[in-house]
């Protein structure tokens, strides 16, 4: 491996990078999949129900309760943010708002109201506002332009907008400024797939504003289409979404992309298959002196194509644990920095990688100079004498 010419750093990176390139497609492959299908709770909702009206609520009910489908409805209204801490917000958030930070500032904000706390929800700051007094007045919106309540916010959009406990922000609800003092801050668990909000307010400022009602249900996948059809009959502006098909259209987009980077992947395995046979064809004579010396001195063919099996074994399998390291922290920082996914051990295919990688090295290199062995001895050394 170390002998005058060998080309041992030039075989290690080329096939390093190509083990690289395809584990880490796998490595991704497989978090993204597990997102989308695999840790898929057996009791998240199958299908969501949009635009429910305060009118429809009874009647919606019981057609869900003539189901036998259990049904939350939940009341939500539309705001814009307005202002964060006395600053006013603007079209592109605060000065100094960062590009990929202001989606925070300049979304819709989907607003509910309950008196306890959501499912999957953790306060992490501040207390939940059951038995403890609000901020300021518990005024209706109808009473007054301004008003005044407790809200909480989740964290990762605390963050980003820089407020705490006890920050003031300000919504506009269908045109009427909502002064809001956040009582707390929760940890979501956005995978449960349940109805989960950025901010959740206090009963007493949001039921008089025009709201909607917003349902989930869990449904037996052979009774959702027929549910659908009753839906639309009865209720033509509730919109219908099928949690499955939005994870089975996510899941086509992410093959698609999976093959064209697999496609490159490959392309990379090729190259570093070249890089080995260039550099097997380069150190051809000097191979063959090596073997040539060996069989004069003893050595049966067999030893000398064992010698070989070893050197592009070491070989193939060092260049098969770099590419594993060096993939399992690219896919570890894609799936962290970029797409924001759990890391999903894979011991068998990292194992896999190794594998087939010291395999595949060995067979090239004996099978590209097994014929060397073949030769006699006494035509190379007659030649250098």
């Amino acid at each position: 491996l170390y002998r005058p010419g060998a080309s041992t750093a030039t075989v290690l990176v080329s096939i390093g990078i190509g083990v690289m390139t395809v584990l880490t497609v796998v490595l991704v492959e497989r978090s993204i999949h597990a997102e989308l299908a695999g840790q898929m709770p057996r009791d998240a909702p199958s299908l969501f129900f949009i635009d429910v009206q305060p009118d429809q609520r009874d009647a919606f009910d019981a057609l869900m309760v003539s189901r036998h489908v259990p049904l939350e409805l939940t009341p939500v209204v539309r705001s814009r943010l307005l202002t964060v801490n006395g600053v006013p917000v603007g079209s592109e958030g605060p000065p100094g708002t960062k590009p990929e930070h202001r989606w925070y500032f300049t979304r819709e904000y989907v607003l509910t109201f309950r008196d306890d706390l959501p499912r999957d929800n953790t306060v992490v700051a501040g207390t939940w506002w059951n038995g403890e007094p609000r901020f300021g007045s518990a005024r209706r919106i109808a009473d007054t332009g301004t008003a005044e309540a407790a809200v909480s916010i989740e964290e990762e959009a605390a963050r980003h907008l820089g407020v705490t406990v006890g920050s003031a922000l300000v919504f506009d609800v269908q045109g009427i400024p909502v002064a809001a003092r956040v009582a707390n801050l929760r940890s979501v668990n956005w995978n449960s797939r349940a109805t989960n909000f950025y901010a959740i307010f206090a009963p007493g400022i949001l039921e008089a504003a025009p709201l909607t009602y917003l349902g989930a249900a869990q449904v037996p996948e052979t009774d959702e289409i027929s549910l659908q059809q009753r839906v639309v009959d009865e209720f033509p502006n509730v919109t219908t979404i099928q949690v499955r098909d939005v994870l089975l259209s996510a899941a086509r987009v992410v093959d698609r992309i999976i093959v064209a980077v697999r496609a490159v992947a490959v392309l990379t395995v090729l190259a570093g298959c070249v890089v080995l046979a260039g550099s097997l064809t380069a150190a051809r004579d000097a191979r063959l002196r090596e073997a040539m010396i060996l069989k004069a001195l003893g050595a049966p063919r067999r030893t000398v194509a064992r010698a070989f099996a070893i050197e592009f074994g070491i070989l193939g399998f060092a260049a098969g644990l770099i590419g594993t390291v060096l993939a399992s922290a690219l896919a570890w920082s894609i799936l962290h920095w970029m797409l924001d996914l759990p890391w999903v051990w894979a011991p068998g295919a990292l194992a896999a990688a190794i594998g087939l990688t010291t395999a595949g090295t060995m067979a090239v290199g004996v099978l590209s100079t097994y014929r060397l062995l073949g030769k006699r001895p006494s035509v190379l050394l007659r030649g250098e004498l």
